[in-house]
């Protein structure tokens, strides 16, 4: 989405490697928490951190998340994307659907 373009690309590239990281410290973290709970849960964290340490690789080979994939829907086209960025979307869709099968099941009790 052009986040930070008045910023230097050097600065930029610093910024969005140490973000990454850092995201990724918190979804291992999650994840430790997280291994005898849920296989639903196990998988989101996963694939949201496969997705974080794809676009890590990215920013540390080419400077730059390149994105590739483009989806249209007749004249309507979603911003372009890679697949670290649709391993992410996913996750955050499955912890979603987490989130309410927790919430339906501690409803029923």
């Amino acid at each position: 989405f052009g986040l930070l373009q008045g910023v230097p690309a050097s600065w930029r590239g610093w910024f969005f490697c140490l973000l990454a990281a850092l995201a990724l410290a918190c979804i291992v973290t999650l994840l430790w928490r997280a291994a005898e709970k849920s296989r639903l849960l196990q998988a989101v964290i996963t694939l949201i951190s496969a997705g974080a340490i794809g676009n890590l690789i990215d920013r540390f080979s080419s400077g730059a998340v390149i994105d590739f994939i483009v989806l249209r829907f007749g004249h309507y086209s979603l911003p372009a994307l890679n697949l670290a960025d649709f391993y992410i979307v996913l996750g955050l869709c499955g912890l979603i659907v987490h989130s309410w099968l927790d919430t339906r099941s501690r409803s029923e009790i």
